[in-house]
């Protein structure tokens, strides 16, 4: 029976303990040693195998993701700590077929491009490029932006000329700072950003999912939707802020002489935004209600461009991406770009990964916990003794 599956699927190294996936004429085959690691330390990879092979029977072809490079970009084969290789081989599993485009060679975006994705640059576009990406979001195209505070040696990247002609606001020449309350050290002011259930977007299908999760964010600067215009056939949508007692530090000159502090004549008050999604505007009320059946028509909705503007890269970056939301952030704005709502959601964890995220709140409980509550009990229980024994 081996060979008359393996013959038929024209699979020539099918090996028992094999489990195939066939839908249509697609079939995938995950051998043993892809699902149990045989190295220690041992675990269990079916999940994740196993939901791959799904999506790739299921979808007629792979989406197109391109990375840009040649001004500074986090690359995806880089498996340094800045590197983002581990959300390349997430999307790989969701499949995604990465490659890396050179704008300035190539004078045009690829035709198959579902997915521009620009991973924190640090260097400025030229006009030709920004042109170039402009005329490929006129042609419905789908943008994954993420940026960086533009402190040296970063420089401006221009895109705060680009990104107004879709509602969206950057302020690269801004920090986010917050101030948590951590045991030991009192108030303390920290560039790490934990984004949990409060801090994302109240509803939208990248963010639905992700608020049972904190997603850590690292040296952003402020990216927010632009007051609503008449005029501007573009509406962007925030997805997430920072959390109460953030603020946008202005004075980013001196930085490194000085601790930052809460200015409230200069600095950008808070709660600062952090991420924006940017489509073209729904049709008007009018024609909906006049027309119910335009209103489930897809053929009917207005088409354009789509854009995610993210104001920090390091979340997606290889060492923060196992915090919990972080992989999933990055794969939901993927996801939603490319059209695959039906991948949105939490993706399959590897069941190695045991790592708390502590936000600063419950980092206090701990501490007053384990440094007050513990050592008081056996003294109360002694209390109470001798008092019972003394009587």
């Amino acid at each position: 029976k081996v060979e008359e599956l393996a013959k038929r699927l024209n699979i020539s190294d099918l090996q028992l303990n094999t489990v195939v996936f066939e839908c249509g004429e697609y079939s995938k085959h995950v051998q043993q040693n892809e699902v149990i690691e045989k190295q220690y330390p041992f675990k269990f990879k079916g999940e994740e195998s196993f939901t791959e092979a799904i999506l790739n029977v299921t979808q007629e072809k792979q989406s197109a993701i391109y990375f840009v490079t040649g001004h500074g970009e986090h690359q995806f084969d880089d498996f340094d700590r800045g590197g983002i290789s581990g959300i390349a081989n997430a999307l790989k599993r969701d499949n995604c077929r990465v490659s890396p485009l050179d704008i300035l060679t190539a004078k045009k975006i690829p035709d198959d491009c579902e997915v521009l994705v620009i991973a924190g640059p640090n260097k400025a576009y030229l006009t030709e490029e920004l042109n170039i990406i402009r005329n490929y979001l006129e042609n419905r195209g789908k943008l994954l932006l993420m940026l960086e505070p533009a402190l040296n040696p970063n420089v401006p990247t221009g895109f705060k000329t680009l990104l107004p002609e879709y509602g969206i606001a950057v302020r690269d020449d801004v920090v986010v700072y917050n101030k948590v309350n951590m045991p030991l050290f009192g108030i303390q002011t920290v560039a790490e950003i934990y984004v949990g259930k409060d801090e994302y977007a109240e509803d939208h299908l990248i963010t639905n999912d992700l608020k049972n999760y904190n997603t850590i964010i690292f040296g952003a600067c402020p990216v927010d939707a632009s007051p609503p215009n008449d005029q501007m056939p573009y509406q962007a949508t925030v997805l997430m802020r920072a959390p109460e007692g953030s603020w946008g530090e202005i004075d980013v000159a001196n930085l490194r002489q000085k601790k930052p502090e809460y200015n409230i004549d200069t600095d950008m008050q808070g709660p600062v935004s952090l991420a924006v999604a940017s489509q073209i505007k729904e049709l008007p009320k009018a024609v909906t209600q006049s027309h119910p059946a335009m209103a489930d028509d897809p053929s009917a909705k207005p088409l354009g461009a789509q854009l995610v503007v993210f104001g920090d890269v390091n979340f997606a970056t290889n060492e923060y991406i196992e915090n919990p939301g972080n992989a999933d952030l990055f794969r939901n704005a993927i996801n939603w770009l490319a059209k695959k709502e039906t991948q949105l959601g939490i993706s399959a964890k590897p069941p190695d990964f045991r790592k708390a995220t502590i936000n600063p709140i419950q980092m206090k409980v701990i501490f007053w916990v384990s440094i007050a509550g513990i050592p008081v009990i056996p003294v109360i229980v002694g209390t109470i003794v001798w008092w019972k024994r003394r009587r």
